[in-house]
């Protein structure tokens, strides 16, 4: 026998699934996005420390040293797709009176652009910005030479 339903609640699925779809949608977009973001963050990450590491095992005087970091970091920002803005390495000496560096430090700045960037709502006061155009992602590291 055929299992009788009734009539009321026919389109009870459908609305049920027009009101959870839209939560779900930005659950998933939301989803890629932390996914898209954490990996420019890991890119940037790995850039400035291939920067300091080659800086601080190039052979060389500073000036070259601080030349190859700046290239690696170039190099591996490319090769990630990164909107590279600013990149910077300096030497790290002992104490400030000291003149002879004990390690570099690499500073890398990319510009991170959302999938849905310049989202915004009204409201009474002008439109409310969600998720913006862009904005910086910023990552620091050090390498020390090493004393063994």
């Amino acid at each position: 026998m055929r299992n009788k339903r009734s009539h009321k609640s026919k389109g009870q699925n459908l609305v049920e699934l027009t009101m959870v779809f839209p939560f779900l949608l930005i659950m998933i977009l939301g989803t890629i996005e932390l996914g898209r973001l954490w990996q420019t963050f890991e890119a940037a990450k790995m850039a400035a420390t291939d920067g300091a590491y080659t800086a601080t095992i190039f052979q060389g005087n500073t000036a070259a040293k601080i030349a190859a970091g700046t290239n690696q970091i170039q190099t591996r920002a490319n090769s990630a797709n990164l909107d590279l803005t600013n990149s910077q390495i300096q030497t790290v000496n002992a104490s400030p009176s000291s003149a002879t560096p004990i390690g570099f430090q690499a500073s890398i700045t990319v510009n991170y652009t959302p999938l849905m960037g310049g989202l915004s709502i009204p409201s009474m006061s002008g439109p409310l910005t969600i998720i913006p155009n862009g904005f910086p992602i910023s990552y620091q590291n050090v390498s020390y030479y090493s004393v063994y």
